[in-house]
């Protein structure tokens, strides 16, 4: 299993929490600390999760 570190920035909107956990979910991840802000209309969110490798991530989300 394979530690990754996983930021999501963007425009602040409903669903991107439960998007990017599906995801993670889908290829068996686990979600081991996270972080979440909203800062004038966007969004950050900092994940650390136990999983595949990087590249299947990085190519599902």
């Amino acid at each position: 299993m394979n530690e990754l570190a996983i930021t999501v920035i963007g425009r602040d909107r409903p669903g991107i929490v439960a998007d990017v956990a599906e995801v993670l979910a889908r290829l068996g991840a686990n979600l081991t600390d996270s972080t979440m802000t909203r800062l004038r209309g966007h969004f950050a969110m900092t994940l650390i999760c136990v999983g595949p490798g990087a590249a299947e991530v990085e190519a599902a989300l």
